[in-house]
């Protein structure tokens, strides 16, 4: 594998659009790897080592900024809270495959269906379910960014309906 600094990432980033995809899949990057302010369709981190922090603030993906992300994260979360922890649990273990929604591994949607949520709205087009695209079998939060992040919109997400529900702890 081939190591990267940032100059190289900023040279993809700068031929990167908002219809394009930033593809970092399989690149061994040096340091921090600094996505704020990228605006494009989605970031391939498939098996990519970065060597310090990912740093995504300001970033669009798909059209969407990041908060805007977790928000439709956090409304898909509302429709099924009990099958959350089986979502969270697939995320730190590698079971996710965000290209489908059936299957072992399968998609934000899939995983919670799975876990016996029913009823849940199968669009691709959300910005919670193409932020899953980016993560596939096998990724865990320490190798793939995307399913990292996802991680802690959950534990967010989690700590604030523990809070209106007036308990530490959902």
């Amino acid at each position: 594998m081939t190591t990267h600094t940032m100059a190289d990432v900023r040279e993809r980033i700068a031929a990167c659009g908002p219809n394009s995809v930033l593809d970092l899949r399989g690149w061994e990057i040096e340091g921090d790897l600094n996505l704020c302010g990228v605006r494009c369709w989605a970031v391939l981190l498939d098996c990519a080592e970065i060597g310090g922090d990912v740093w995504i603030g300001g970033a669009e993906i798909g059209g969407c900024s990041i908060g805007e992300i977790e928000a439709d994260h956090a409304a898909i979360l509302d429709l099924a809270p009990d099958e959350v922890s089986a979502l969270r649990a697939a995320l730190v273990e590698g079971r996710i495959d965000g290209s489908c929604y059936k299957g072992a591994c399968c998609c934000l949607v899939g995983t919670l269906t799975a876990a016996g949520a029913s009823g849940l709205p199968r669009d691709s087009g959300r910005p919670a379910e193409r932020w899953y695209m980016m993560i596939a079998p096998g990724h865990v939060p320490a190798r793939n960014g995307a399913a990292s992040l996802a991680v802690a919109w959950i534990d967010r997400w989690a700590e604030r309906r523990a809070l209106a529900a007036g308990g530490p702890d959902v």
